[in-house]
């Protein structure tokens, strides 16, 4: 006998996971840091290597245009991991500068 009021449980499964996640994160991280490195190079071959002195500025100068461009493209996985890159560039920028500072 069956209850009408109870409602019937049916055991589903959870869809496949799809493989492509992992290298569309892969591409994501690798494009990012192509665009960090080669923002960096060409600006200091631009500036005679002086722009690696205020890396901050610099890294303004090529992250932002290159966030703002992944967006417009909807690669927002791309924009994510450039405020990461960015990020933990200006703390390793911080550290290594409080260290200078500290030691004077």
């Amino acid at each position: 006998m069956s209850d009408p009021e109870l409602p019937s449980l049916e055991l589903r499964t959870p869809p496949p996971r799809r493989p492509e996640r992992a290298s569309k994160t892969f591409s994501s991280i690798a494009i990012s840091v192509g665009v960090a490195v080669a923002g960096g190079v060409v600006l200091a071959a631009a500036t005679d290597g002086v722009s690696m002195f205020f890396i901050g500025i610099t890294q303004g100068v090529y992250m932002v245009p290159a966030y703002i461009v992944a967006r417009a493209r909807e690669r927002r996985d791309v924009g994510r991991v450039l405020v990461i890159l960015g990020g933990i560039t200006f703390l390793l920028n911080a550290a290594c500068f409080g260290i200078l500072a500290g030691s004077l």
